[in-house]
């Protein structure tokens, strides 16, 4: 019954998180009629993005997604540790939690500096100035570094589900996947590759939100024996 109970509770958060990422990255770009400004020079094209004051709302609501995260890491571990576990894959366990936790940060500035941006834009040649600086800033913070996070949390909570039967293997394998496709993805922007392919990895990535989010819902296996309360 606990486990059952901690399984809907992080379907809950996991499902809601996934609509506020959903929305946070979807809503602008619809806004903006074209694909999201990145690895580029051109302040133009920048500026061009974010002059767009009816972005900030997506971007606002995107702090929800950071307290569903948080809170989808804490209940999904404990969920973890109904399982036997070994040692070594409660270690895992708490590393995909951790990193998923130190992911948020990087989740906010993303939501802030974006948001800076469409301020910095609407000051007109005052603004101008410091855009292009704090562009620069965003894409290589979120564009390439949080890659590393996401591929971490990722690869860890596929290897913990697959040893555990905590979800099915073929959702670990999705997970595994997108670890893969995001440490592909952390090359993207320093390789001056298309941003366009980043999106492969990213589509993956949504499918595990949601198939994970809707197994956990519906109460996650009951397969493996549960351990003493930990």
């Amino acid at each position: 019954m606990e486990r059952r109970v901690l399984a809907r509770h992080a379907g809950i958060a996991l499902l809601f998180s996934a609509v506020s990422i959903l929305i946070l990255h979807v809503g602008p770009g619809v806004i903006a009629g074209t694909k999201r400004a990145t690895g580029t020079s051109d302040v133009n094209a920048i500026a061009a993005f974010y002059s767009h004051q009816s972005m900030l709302p997506f971007w606002w609501q995107g702090g929800f997604s950071l307290i569903g995260m948080i809170l989808f890491a804490t209940l999904f571990r404990r969920y973890l540790l109904t399982f036997s576990l070994s040692p070594s894959m409660v270690a895992v366990a708490d590393f995909a939690t951790v990193t998923a936790v130190a992911a948020t940060p990087l989740y906010a500035l993303d939501a802030g500096l974006q948001s800076a941006m469409v301020q910095l834009v609407g000051a007109g040649e005052a603004g101008r100035g410091a855009l292009f600086g704090v562009f620069v800033a965003w894409d290589w913070v979120y564009n390439g570094v949080a890659y590393f996070f996401e591929a971490g949390y990722m690869a860890a909570w596929a290897i913990v589900a697959w040893k555990s039967g905590a979800l099915p293997r073929w959702i670990a394998v999705i997970g595994g996947i997108t670890a893969v496709g995001h440490v592909f993805n952390s090359l993207v922007l320093m390789s001056h590759l298309s941003d366009d392919l980043t999106l492969i990895p990213t589509f993956v990535f949504l499918i595990w939100f949601f198939s994970a989010g809707i197994y956990l819902l519906r109460g996650g296996t009951r397969f493996a024996p549960l351990t003493s309360s930990r």
